[in-house]
């Protein structure tokens, strides 16, 4: 089985138990990696929003 096969919450429960008994630096890595890597392939995919602030005097004085 690979890490890509896995879900997503049972990667992160893989990283928090690793972590947690302080297994080898080279296995966290591995887990790290992969889930910064659905992070930012989730964060390509979400729609970009943008918010503009506007001063309270400008509020309804259109």
């Amino acid at each position: 089985m690979s890490l890509k096969s896995l879900p997503n919450q049972c990667l992160l429960e893989a990283y928090t138990h690793a972590l947690t008994l302080a297994l080898p630096e080279d296995f966290i890595l591995i887990l790290k990696k992969e889930i910064l890597l659905r992070m930012q392939s989730n964060n390509q995919n979400a729609p970009a929003t943008s918010f503009v602030l506007l001063p309270k005097s400008d509020i309804g004085n259109e």
